[in-house]
Protein backbone atom coordinates (compact mmCIF):
# COMPACT_ATOMS: atom_id res chain seq x y z
CA UNK A 1 0.00 0.00 0.00
CA UNK A 2 2.93 2.51 0.80
CA UNK A 3 4.75 1.35 -2.55
CA UNK A 4 1.57 2.40 -4.23
CA UNK A 5 1.38 5.25 -2.30
CA UNK A 6 5.04 6.61 -3.19
CA UNK A 7 4.69 5.86 -7.07
CA UNK A 8 1.26 7.73 -7.06
CA UNK A 9 3.01 10.66 -5.80
CA UNK A 10 5.75 10.25 -8.32
CA UNK A 11 3.44 10.36 -11.07
CA UNK A 12 1.42 13.64 -9.53
CA UNK A 13 5.06 15.27 -9.40
CA UNK A 14 6.00 14.36 -12.73
CA UNK A 15 2.88 15.64 -14.60
CA UNK A 16 3.46 18.87 -12.28
CA UNK A 17 7.39 18.96 -13.57
CA UNK A 18 6.16 18.46 -17.10
CA UNK A 19 3.18 20.91 -16.66
CA UNK A 20 6.01 23.73 -15.57
CA UNK A 21 8.00 22.97 -18.58
CA UNK A 22 5.50 23.14 -20.62
CA UNK A 23 4.25 26.78 -19.09
CA UNK A 24 8.01 27.81 -18.87
CA UNK A 25 8.73 27.05 -22.83
CA UNK A 26 5.51 28.38 -23.87
CA UNK A 27 6.33 32.00 -21.89
CA UNK A 28 9.78 32.13 -24.01
CA UNK A 29 8.18 31.99 -27.63
CA UNK A 30 7.12 34.52 -29.91
CA UNK A 31 8.74 37.53 -30.90
CA UNK A 32 11.72 39.45 -29.06
CA UNK A 33 13.41 42.39 -29.62
CA UNK A 34 16.77 44.12 -28.34
CA UNK A 35 15.92 46.98 -25.47
CA UNK A 36 19.50 48.21 -26.77
CA UNK A 37 20.90 48.86 -30.25
CA UNK A 38 24.39 50.56 -31.64
CA UNK A 39 25.40 53.77 -32.75
CA UNK A 40 24.00 53.06 -36.45
CA UNK A 41 20.22 51.94 -35.20
CA UNK A 42 21.02 48.21 -34.89
CA UNK A 43 19.43 45.87 -32.73
CA UNK A 44 18.42 42.13 -32.59
CA UNK A 45 15.19 40.38 -33.21
CA UNK A 46 14.88 36.78 -31.61
CA UNK A 47 11.93 34.57 -33.13
CA UNK A 48 11.50 31.57 -30.83
CA UNK A 49 8.53 29.13 -32.18
CA UNK A 50 6.52 26.47 -30.57
CA UNK A 51 8.64 23.65 -32.09
CA UNK A 52 11.72 25.34 -30.48
CA UNK A 53 13.32 26.50 -33.58
CA UNK A 54 14.37 30.06 -33.59
CA UNK A 55 15.60 32.59 -35.45
CA UNK A 56 18.01 35.18 -34.60
CA UNK A 57 18.19 38.49 -36.78
CA UNK A 58 20.61 41.57 -36.76
CA UNK A 59 17.74 44.26 -37.58
CA UNK A 60 18.15 47.78 -38.65
CA UNK A 61 15.85 49.91 -36.59
CA UNK A 62 14.25 53.81 -37.29
CA UNK A 63 10.85 54.94 -35.62
CA UNK A 64 9.54 57.47 -36.97
CA UNK A 65 6.47 59.79 -35.93
CA UNK A 66 3.68 59.72 -38.73
CA UNK A 67 0.73 61.82 -39.40
CA UNK A 68 -1.87 61.39 -42.55
CA UNK A 69 -3.42 64.50 -44.64
CA UNK A 70 -5.75 62.81 -47.31
CA UNK A 71 -3.68 60.28 -48.97
CA UNK A 72 -0.43 62.20 -48.06
CA UNK A 73 2.09 60.05 -45.32
CA UNK A 74 4.44 62.35 -43.84
CA UNK A 75 6.87 60.77 -41.42
CA UNK A 76 9.70 62.65 -39.19
CA UNK A 77 13.04 60.92 -38.15
CA UNK A 78 15.77 62.21 -35.51
CA UNK A 79 18.62 60.51 -35.94
CA UNK A 80 21.04 59.68 -33.63
CA UNK A 81 23.28 62.52 -34.51
CA UNK A 82 20.24 65.14 -33.78
CA UNK A 83 19.36 65.50 -37.57
CA UNK A 84 15.52 65.54 -38.41
CA UNK A 85 14.34 64.16 -41.60
CA UNK A 86 10.98 65.02 -43.13
CA UNK A 87 9.31 63.24 -46.03
CA UNK A 88 5.80 62.98 -47.51
CA UNK A 89 5.21 59.99 -50.17
CA UNK A 90 1.47 59.42 -51.76
CA UNK A 91 -0.38 56.25 -50.33
CA UNK A 92 -3.38 53.87 -50.88
CA UNK A 93 -4.94 50.91 -49.22
CA UNK A 94 -7.01 48.05 -51.18
CA UNK A 95 -8.31 45.52 -48.49
CA UNK A 96 -4.79 43.98 -47.10
CA UNK A 97 -2.22 45.86 -49.50
CA UNK A 98 -0.97 49.15 -49.23
CA UNK A 99 0.83 51.18 -52.17
CA UNK A 100 3.20 54.48 -51.25
CA UNK A 101 5.00 56.27 -54.09
CA UNK A 102 7.88 58.55 -52.11
CA UNK A 103 9.73 60.97 -53.95
CA UNK A 104 13.08 62.64 -52.73
CA UNK A 105 14.49 64.99 -55.66
CA UNK A 106 14.88 62.77 -59.16
CA UNK A 107 14.39 59.65 -56.87
CA UNK A 108 11.07 57.56 -57.09
CA UNK A 109 10.38 54.69 -55.23
CA UNK A 110 7.22 52.94 -55.33
CA UNK A 111 6.64 50.37 -52.11
CA UNK A 112 3.85 47.62 -51.79
CA UNK A 113 3.37 46.67 -48.63
CA UNK A 114 1.13 43.48 -47.77
CA UNK A 115 -0.61 43.91 -44.33
CA UNK A 116 0.30 40.82 -41.48
CA UNK A 117 -2.46 41.37 -39.39
CA UNK A 118 -5.81 42.61 -39.96
CA UNK A 119 -7.23 45.59 -37.84
CA UNK A 120 -11.20 46.69 -36.93
CA UNK A 121 -10.98 49.40 -39.40
CA UNK A 122 -11.45 49.36 -43.29
CA UNK A 123 -8.34 50.34 -44.93
CA UNK A 124 -6.68 51.77 -41.95
CA UNK A 125 -2.36 51.86 -42.31
CA UNK A 126 -2.59 50.92 -38.70
CA UNK A 127 -1.20 47.35 -38.04
CA UNK A 128 1.86 45.26 -39.23
CA UNK A 129 2.98 45.28 -42.75
CA UNK A 130 5.75 43.64 -45.14
CA UNK A 131 7.42 44.62 -48.53
CA UNK A 132 10.51 43.81 -50.45
CA UNK A 133 13.18 46.55 -49.92
CA UNK A 134 15.30 47.66 -52.98
CA UNK A 135 18.09 44.88 -51.92
CA UNK A 136 15.49 41.93 -51.83
CA UNK A 137 15.41 41.37 -48.14
CA UNK A 138 11.78 41.10 -46.36
CA UNK A 139 11.23 44.32 -44.53
CA UNK A 140 8.67 45.10 -41.58
CA UNK A 141 6.96 48.32 -40.45
CA UNK A 142 4.56 48.87 -37.52
CA UNK A 143 1.97 51.93 -37.91
CA UNK A 144 0.60 52.34 -34.63
CA UNK A 145 -2.75 53.57 -33.46
CA UNK A 146 -0.38 56.64 -31.72
CA UNK A 147 1.12 58.13 -34.57
CA UNK A 148 4.58 56.03 -34.73
CA UNK A 149 5.76 53.77 -37.66
CA UNK A 150 8.38 51.24 -36.71
CA UNK A 151 10.38 50.35 -39.40
CA UNK A 152 12.80 47.19 -38.95
CA UNK A 153 15.16 45.80 -41.79
CA UNK A 154 17.48 42.33 -41.23
CA UNK A 155 20.59 42.53 -42.64
CA UNK A 156 21.58 38.75 -41.09
CA UNK A 157 20.36 35.75 -40.10
CA UNK A 158 20.76 32.96 -37.66
CA UNK A 159 18.88 29.93 -37.22
CA UNK A 160 18.55 26.77 -35.33
CA UNK A 161 16.99 24.68 -32.45
CA UNK A 162 16.72 26.08 -28.65
CA UNK A 163 16.22 24.00 -25.39
CA UNK A 164 15.36 25.26 -22.01
CA UNK A 165 16.15 23.03 -18.62
CA UNK A 166 15.18 24.86 -15.71
CA UNK A 167 16.53 28.53 -16.12
CA UNK A 168 19.09 28.08 -18.81
CA UNK A 169 18.10 28.45 -22.61
CA UNK A 170 20.41 26.98 -25.43
CA UNK A 171 20.99 27.74 -28.78
CA UNK A 172 22.20 25.44 -31.33
CA UNK A 173 22.89 26.85 -35.00
CA UNK A 174 22.11 25.46 -37.81
CA UNK A 175 25.42 26.92 -39.55
CA UNK A 176 28.66 24.50 -39.36
CA UNK A 177 30.83 25.55 -37.18
CA UNK A 178 28.78 27.66 -35.04
CA UNK A 179 29.23 26.88 -31.29
CA UNK A 180 26.04 27.08 -29.47
CA UNK A 181 25.24 29.64 -27.13
CA UNK A 182 23.88 29.02 -23.77
CA UNK A 183 22.26 31.48 -21.24
CA UNK A 184 20.58 32.10 -17.44
CA UNK A 185 17.24 33.22 -18.25
CA UNK A 186 14.23 34.90 -16.51
CA UNK A 187 11.12 36.37 -17.74
CA UNK A 188 9.30 39.08 -16.00
CA UNK A 189 6.13 39.98 -17.90
CA UNK A 190 7.21 41.59 -21.41
CA UNK A 191 10.48 41.60 -20.23
CA UNK A 192 13.35 38.70 -21.05
CA UNK A 193 16.53 38.77 -19.88
CA UNK A 194 19.78 36.84 -21.02
CA UNK A 195 22.95 36.51 -19.16
CA UNK A 196 26.17 34.33 -20.68
CA UNK A 197 28.89 32.48 -18.79
CA UNK A 198 30.93 35.97 -18.48
CA UNK A 199 27.84 37.87 -16.48
CA UNK A 200 26.76 39.86 -19.49
CA UNK A 201 22.90 40.58 -19.99
CA UNK A 202 21.17 41.25 -23.12
CA UNK A 203 17.28 42.48 -22.48
CA UNK A 204 14.78 42.09 -24.63
CA UNK A 205 11.02 43.16 -24.49
CA UNK A 206 7.99 41.40 -26.51
CA UNK A 207 6.80 42.46 -29.41
CA UNK A 208 4.20 41.86 -31.90
CA UNK A 209 6.54 41.49 -35.33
Amino acid sequence: MIKKFILAALYIISLQFIGFSQKKTSAITGNWESVEENSSGRGLHLTIGKDSTFELDNVLRADYDYWLKGNLLITKLITTAGKTIIDTSTFEIKGDSLTSIFKRDTTVQIINMVRLSHTKTKNSIIGNWKWRYPNDVMAFSKFTSGGKWLFRLPTNSRKGKCKTSKNVLEFDYDAKGDKPDKFTYWIKKNILILTNKNGKEEMYRRVDY
